[in-house]
């Protein structure tokens, strides 16, 4: 590819990124309308602090099982349409189809055996009512494991495809529909409204993203598959790992939501408020670039393209590290006005705003080194290095550990959020590093 070739690869980036930005906007104001109405209901409350507990571990396996797809996926899905044509590629999906529904059939079940006995370890400062209303929530909310998990299996199918809109703008269902319920409840039992409108949105978005994939041609009938076959293999090779250093990653959720929910009543009430607007603005920029980069940089990778892979990477983790700056320092500066104008009202009281202010403040320091990270993560990823991604992820979990017990006992909930934004410094720079170093072997040997 030339340097033209590059230009035209970056604006098709940018373009793709900005379409998907948009639609994530729209899906961070659903969430935003949802976290208003949740924050005047139920505020730092025992309700709201059950509810997180409940949807903890469907949330965490469906990260392990399913956000981990994508940069397995779509390599594997390139390099078997290179190497073996279209056909490949169809009955790799169908396989992938088939396994997902059975993985994640036994994932419900085993969660509904293992939540009880692990409640205790995860809300250790709960009272006994509080335990038990979490139980009854986790209830309702156990089905979006099966039905969120689904819609990302599909939904990677369809990005792999360079078909982006309705993979982007689904997941603004859950939050939409936990908003109306909570809305048309008046009276007590609103945080079971909240959580069974998430999940009739989850099931919506579901539905809508088999639609799309159906009406985009995307063969969904499942296929039994074949150890033997040798682009599930490679599948198998790359996902692995990064399911398991999901686990590790997804495992720092826990652990910082458990740590939370053993400091005083109210801490991980705070913990989610104040990660909520970081959270909206990494997740539009992030996921907006690093969706449209994966299929491309998997392109290139199946045809050699290593110094452009180099060079599309750098200018756009530049871009985006640039631009992140301002955000990090608005966030951190005037925080506390922006808590208080979005959350403010009903049970959510001043008080409650200087507790979240103080976590959305540390935790925003993150913002450039968690885009610029996951960029270069996709770029291991088109390589097929993800066992790298797993070695940093055993580092980062190890170190967030360490970090959240040095800094809870000086500023309490506040270190959590502080020692996020600390390591996420750190995965980045790992990250940077060890994707040059593998481009430029890669360089090397074809020079050679």
């Amino acid at each position: 590819m030339s340097s033209s070739g590059v230009t035209k690869a970056s604006r098709q980036v940018l373009t793709s990124a900005a379409t998907i930005g948009a639609l994530t906007v729209l899906v961070s104001l659903a969430a935003f309308v949802r976290d208003l109405i949740v924050a005047a209901k139920l505020g730092r409350g025992d309700e709201f602090d059950a509810y997180l507990i409940a949807l903890l571990l469907p949330s965490f396996l469906i990260s392990v099982l399913t956000l981990t797809l994508a940069p397995a996926y779509i390599p594997a899905y390139f390099q078997a349409r290179a190497a073996r044509g279209e056909a490949a590629g169809r009955r790799l999906l169908q396989m992938v189809i088939a396994i997902a529904l059975v993985v994640l059939g036994i994932a419900v079940i085993a969660l509904i055996v293992a939540f009880v006995p692990l409640l205790p370890l995860l809300a250790s400062n709960f009272s006994a009512q509080k335990q038990d209303l979490a139980i009854h929530l986790f209830w309702v909310l156990v089905p979006i494991l099966f039905l969120t998990g689904m819609a990302n299996v599909l939904g990677t199918a369809l990005n792999s495809e360079r078909q982006f809109a309705w993979v982007a703008i689904a997941p603004a269902f859950p939050p939409l529909f936990a908003a109306i319920a909570l809305l048309l409840v008046w009276h007590d039992g609103g945080v079971y409204a909240l959580a069974a409108g998430t999940v009739a949105g989850a099931l919506a978005q579901m539905l809508v993203v088999a639609t799309s994939a159906a009406r985009a041609g995307l063969p969904l009938v499942p296929r039994a598959p074949k150890l033997s076959d040798p682009d599930l293999a490679r599948l198998r090779e790359q996902y692995l790992p990064l399911a398991f250093g999901a686990v590790l990653m997804s495992g720092t959720m826990i652990v910082d939501q458990s740590m939370a929910a053993a400091l005083d009543p109210g801490s991980l009430s705070a913990w989610s408020y104040g990660t909520k607007v970081v959270l909206l603005f990494t997740s539009v920029g992030s996921l907006a670039l690093n969706t449209a980069v994966l299929p491309h940089f998997s392109e290139m990778a199946a045809k050699g393209d290593w110094a452009h892979i180099r060079e599309l990477a750098r200018r756009h983790a530049l871009q985006v590290f640039v631009a992140s700056i301002p955000l990090m320092a608005v966030l951190f500066i005037w925080g506390s006005d922006l808590v208080r104008l979005v959350f403010e009202r009903g049970r959510f009281t001043s008080a409650d705003t200087i507790v979240v202010a103080r976590v959305q403040a540390l935790y925003a320091l993150q913002i450039p080194f968690y885009v610029a990270g996951v960029l270069y993560a996709r770029v291991l990823s088109a390589l097929g290095r993800n066992q790298i991604l797993l070695a940093g992820n055993v580092l980062t979990i190890a170190l967030k550990i360490g970090l959240n017990l040095a800094l809870i006992p000086l500023l309490g909930v506040e270190g959590i959020a502080l020692a996020t934004s600390m390591v996420l410094f750190a995965s980045c720079a790992f990250l940077w590093i060890m994707a040059r170093r593998e481009l430029r072997l890669r360089e090397r040997r074809g020079a050679t």
